[in-house]
């Protein structure tokens, strides 16, 4: 098996790791136990783009970033607030390869079970179809599962419990089946196109409303607040819709925008949604911050 790891959570470190699938299987059975969670290692299922941008904490390690992750060979679950059991997860998922182990803080903290599922997939999954999309198809399949892990380079914890009575806590299944999670892609393309044109039919609306509003009763005031929020949403939406093969171009076209508008600083105070930051070109963004 191959993925990249993070020797702990507060680094953009990380480095390619490649074990047999029975040594991995051991990782599971026999978690590490670690007194202070941020020290667990953090993994993602990935193959790492070449030559990749280094980290700014180890110039010898890749940066845990999208923009170094070409594909992912499988998927993460993170199940926490208790909607589904380990035992309802295991009986309705029986088909497909996956490796089943309860968080770090299961039985600890919340109601009910807190656990992460690793799932092979068929075929691995191209970065630039892990959008909104992506995220809209996955939340169909497993609608109780925290939808951050369908964010690209996205890290999770590895197994890990705690010392006071983690390990009588730990669980762990592994449905070791021949057939592996076989994703749509073609779906996931589909829903795209109509999240596109749900996208533009509410541009053309507002549009539309605006325009009917002047005819009847002339140009209406806007507050600076107001145009500076309208502005805002504009240059999310050419982030939004932003096509494959298109994204960097996007990204230039939009700090443009923000520049022409005055506003390329207090974008930068906002926390931009996931999506938006997967899309935003870090390599650019922080040549004009």
């Amino acid at each position: 098996m191959q993925f990249l790891v993070k020797p702990y959570t507060m680094t953009d470190a990380c480095k390619l790791c490649i074990m047999s699938e029975d040594k991995f299987v051991e990782l599971i059975k026999n978690p590490r136990v670690r007194a202070d969670k941020k020290r667990v290692p953090l993994f993602a299922f990935g193959k790492p783009k070449m030559p990749w941008i280094p980290s700014s904490d180890d110039f010898n390690s890749m940066a845990a970033t999208a923009e170094n992750i070409t594909e992912y060979t499988a998927i993460q679950l993170d199940f926490d607030d208790g909607a589904v059991s380990i035992d309802q997860f295991i009986a309705s998922h029986s088909r497909f390869r996956y490796y089943l182990y309860t968080s770090y803080n299961h039985r600890f903290e919340g109601n009910g079970d807190r656990f992460r599922v690793i799932v092979p997939v068929a075929n691995p999954i191209d970065s630039f179809d892990m959008g909104a999309a992506y995220k809209r198809y996955m939340e169909m399949l497993f609608p109780h599962c925290d939808m951050s892990c369908f964010d690209r380079a996205h890290f999770q914890c590895s197994p890990a419990v705690r010392p006071d009575g983690g390990l009588e806590k730990y669980q762990y299944h592994i449905n070791d089946v021949d057939t592996f999670f076989d994703i749509d892609i073609g779906e996931i393309r589909k829903i795209a196109k109509q999240m596109h044109e749900e996208q533009v039919h509410i541009q053309w609306f507002e549009a539309a409303r605006e325009t009917m509003h002047t005819e009847l009763y002339g140009e209406r005031e806007r507050s600076e607040e107001e145009q500076r929020e309208n502005q805002l949403n504009f240059a999310q939406s050419l982030l939004n819709n932003a096509f494959i093969g298109n994204r960097h171009n996007a990204c230039w076209e939009t700090i443009c925008y923000l520049e022409r508008k005055g506003l390329l600083d207090y974008a930068y105070s906002l926390v931009p949604p996931a999506d938006a930051i997967d899309e935003w070109n870090r390599t650019v963004a922080q040549k004009y911050r």
